[in-house]
C-alpha cells in the first residue's frame, strides 16, 4: 500500500488516509477494520484544500460526497456514543432520503433532545449550547 501523505483517526472507529492519486490531486482513502470502504476524489485542489481543512479540525467524512455523486457513509447503523451523559445513537431513517432524514439521535435519560444530519462535532457543540442552557 502507498504510503499515505497525512492520516486522521476518528474516534467512530475509522481512518482517513490522503494519498497521491494525480500529480497534485491527492485522494482519500476510508480505512475502517483494515479495509478501504471509501475513496473521496475531490475535482480539483480547493476543495482538496476543503477537506483537509475539516479532517484537520476534526470533522469526519461521514455524509461527504466521494467525488462520483455517492455520499459516504462512514458510521455503521447502530452505533452509539456517550457524550456528557447524553447517549447519541447513529442509524438510517428507512424509506426516506438519508440525507433530509433524521440520522443522528440524541437522548437524556430516556427522551430524544434532537436529531439531525450534523457532523458528530457540530452535535458535540449543540449538546454543549444544549446543557449550558443556550
Amino acid at each position: 500500500m502507498t504510503q499515505p501523505i497525512n492520516e486522521w483517526t476518528f474516534t467512530e472507529g475509522y481512518q482517513v488516509h490522503e494519498l497521491p492519486f494525480d500529480h497534485c490531486l491527492h485522494r482519500f482513502a476510508v480505512i475502517q477494520g483494515g479495509e478501504e470502504i471509501h475513496s473521496i476524489v475531490p475535482p480539483d485542489l480547493e476543495e482538496q484544500a476543503e477537506i483537509i481543512e475539516l479532517l484537520n479540525k476534526g470533522y469526519g467524512v461521514d455524509l461527504m460526497e466521494d467525488g462520483n455523486g455517492n455520499t459516504v457513509r462512514a458510521l455503521a447503523p447502530g452505533f452509539i456514543e456517550e457524550y456528557r451523559g447524553i447517549r447519541i445513537t447513529y442509524g438510517r431513517a428507512i424509506g426516506r432520503d438519508p440525507l433530509e432524514a433524521g440520522d443522528y439521535w440524541a437522548y437524556q435519560d430516556g427522551r430524544q433532545l434532537f436529531d439531525g444530519i450534523d457532523f458528530l462535532p457540530e452535535l458535540r457543540e449543540r449538546i454543549d449550547d444544549y446543557l449550558a442552557g443556550n
